[in-house]
């Protein structure tokens, strides 16, 4: 704003010079301040952006030379906006008519960007689970990376489909993108694209300094900024918090760790935005349980499974499911704790998250070892292993490696899993074997066919065969449909 307000002051002499500096053509100060819709939606500034998106909406003059690319920005800010205020259907409804008119209007490139947006907010966020729809926007961002993209910066053409990599584990990927990104000039679109994810991926790989070294790219004085001093755009900075506490919580140090949650908990309070609040809450419970506070730990993994269902955000429903199923276990609720876990499970499956799903099978064979079920610790361990040591997700790694040695220091043996089957997979053998379609099987257990068939998807690779009777007659001579408690 304070860009307009300096073109307002100039004398005339001095706006002379600066139209004939621009051959011409005057500032069009009222069309600019119209547009300021999306950027106070960037900024997080979502009051801004509702009112200034109101009265920009009203005093669009049709025909007019810049009537397109002026409703094509107010539509993609308008986007943002329902996007962070928790409404999909209205902030998809509003990116594609931006995208539509940019078309239109022949301006490709920010086409390619709007898409890039869905992709982030929407697709990413409320439809994870939903691959088909992120297929197609993954196709359609890779097309755009390699022409209208390529034209303008040298960023990797993939580069939007880093937050989709982190996901899938594909995670090779991510380290080409971080290695070519040394050599280049980072654009704008890199940092919105894959700065926090790079982030994320060294958190996970336990690079801790460079994951702090990318927080410290936006935070170079700690956590002790407000968000209307910040000079980064709001959903980075934002997740930026969130991994700064993450890696302090990682570590140990609950003192570390506070300052960066109640910050980004003030952030969410100044701007009123709903993405971002489940992940607040697991924050609050990873800290409560890093303290000792099980019972405020709990409260606090409710609370973030509520926030992820409404509106529904799949992966943040996940986290909050697996963070309430592993308090549930410290708490000693194994029955609710395994309910939890199964819906993370089932969840991580939907939403085709390798590293979540093994999270996953490490909570559930911490939730068996607290039940003394020997039997079970291992059945998803070796699957668990192979996954974090295919990603290089060493604190994992150290974790998984954890439970097995206080297995063995408690003197049981540590079984190896043999068919690595995880309970809801035995569930679905046991009613494939019962002669169950999909569909069938969908309902017994309160879960989708295509999930049901994720399940089975995956139950033929672990048995190594390629049919629902091969696999039945499989289970069968392996015993595993003969157990009792699954």
């Amino acid at each position: 704003m304070g860009g307009y307000n300096l073109i307002d002051e100039l004398t005339e002499v001095e706006s002379q010079r600066l139209r004939s500096k621009r051959q011409g053509r005057r500032i069009d100060t009222a069309l600019g301040r119209q547009q300021m819709g999306l950027w106070y939606a960037t900024m997080g500034r979502l009051d801004d952006a509702i009112e200034t998106n109101r009265r920009s909406f009203a005093m669009l003059v049709a025909d007019s030379p810049t009537s397109g690319s002026h409703a094509a920005i107010l539509h993609w800010g308008a986007g943002l906006t329902y996007a962070s205020l928790g409404d999909p259907d209205r902030a998809a409804q509003a990116f594609r008519r931006s995208r539509d008119v940019f078309k239109s209007i022949r301006q490709n490139f920010h086409a390619g960007n709007v898409t890039a947006y869905e992709l982030k907010y929407i697709t990413l966020r409320y439809f994870a689970d939903d691959l088909d729809q992120r297929s197609e926007k993954a196709s359609e961002l890779l097309a755009f990376g390699q022409n209208d993209l390529a034209s303008v910066t040298n960023d990797p053409p993939d580069v939007f489909l880093s937050p989709l990599y982190l996901i899938t584990g594909q995670w090779d990927e991510l380290r080409r993108m971080e290695l070519e990104a040394r050599h280049l000039t980072r654009s704008v679109m890199f940092f919105f694209a894959a700065h926090t994810v790079l982030a994320e991926y060294f958190r996970r790989i336990g690079c801790v300094a460079e994951a702090r070294e990318a927080v410290r790219d936006c935070f170079p004085r700690g956590p002790e900024v407000n968000p209307e001093d910040s000079q980064y755009r709001f959903e980075e900075a934002l997740e930026l918090q969130r991994i700064a506490a993450d890696l302090a919580l990682d570590g140990g140090d609950p003192d570390e760790a506070l300052p960066w949650i109640r910050r980004r908990h003030q952030w969410l309070d100044w701007s009123g935005r709903v993405l971002g609040l489940a992940e607040q809450s697991i924050l609050e419970s990873r800290y409560h349980s890093l303290i000792k506070q099980e019972d405020r730990a709990r409260d606090h993994a409710v609370e973030a499974v509520q926030r992820a269902e409404n509106p529904r955000q799949p992966l943040a429903l996940l986290q909050g499911h697996l963070m309430l199923g592993e308090v549930l276990t410290r708490l000693g609720d194994l029955v609710a704790s395994k309910k939890s876990l199964q819906q993370a499970l089932d969840l991580a499956l939907a939403c085709d998250a390798p590293y979540e799903r093994a999270l996953v099978q490490l909570a559930f064979a911490e939730l068996h070892q607290a039940a003394g079920d020997d039997a079970a610790i291992g059945r998803g361990l070796a699957e668990a292993r192979r996954v974090f040591e295919k990603l290089g997700a060493a604190p994992a790694l150290e974790r998984l490696r954890s439970i097995q040695s206080q297995v063995v220091s408690a003197g049981r043996q540590a079984p190896g899993s043999t068919e690595g089957l995880s309970e809801r997979e035995i569930e679905v053998l046991r009613h494939v074997a019962e002669g169950m379609t999909d569909r069938e099987i969908g309902e017994r257990l309160f879960i989708s066919p295509r999930t049901v068939g994720q399940h089975l998807r995956s139950i033929f690779n672990k048995l190594d065969v390629n049919s629902r009777t091969a696999a039945a007659i499989k289970g069968t001579d392996l015993g595993i449909l003969d157990r009792s408690g699954t």
